[in-house]
Parts: C-alpha cells; structure tokens; sequence
C-alpha cells in the first residue's frame, strides 16, 4: 500500500510495521524511532492512548528503518 503524506519537513517521520498472520490474526505493531539511544520524551504522546499501546513494542535505531535485525526481534 502507499499514500501521500503532507509533512512540513520540520519532524522526523518514524516506521511502523504491522503483522498479520496468516489465520488473520492481527499482532501488535512494532514503532521504530530513528536514534542511536532510547529516549523516554519519545512517547509523551501516548499519555491518552496508553491502553490500547500496552501491547505495542517500540525500538529505535540509527536510520530509524525496518532491518534484518528488527525483523526477527
């Protein structure tokens, strides 16, 4: 799938990917921040949402891209 996406080059964009399995069962996303290091002010954002992110599982590294590596963490 793809899509346009409006930005006014003032943020950085992240990399979500989602999973579902061949029964249908969706899994929970993975969040993939661009950073060489973990930062919590990443997800002040999700304050309202934090129920339904419970499951969610979020990562980080240097190009913020899907790699080998984050495909079979």
């Amino acid at each position: 799938m793809t899509g346009k996406m409006a930005t006014d080059s003032t943020r950085e964009l992240i990399t979500v990917v989602e999973t579902i399995s061949g029964d249908g069962m969706a899994l929970p996303p993975l969040v993939i921040y661009k950073g060489v290091v973990h930062y919590m002010g990443w997800y002040q954002h999700l304050d309202p949402l934090i129920d339904i992110c419970k499951s969610w599982k979020f990562t980080h590294n240097k190009t913020g891209w899907n790699n080998s590596f984050l495909s079979v963490v």
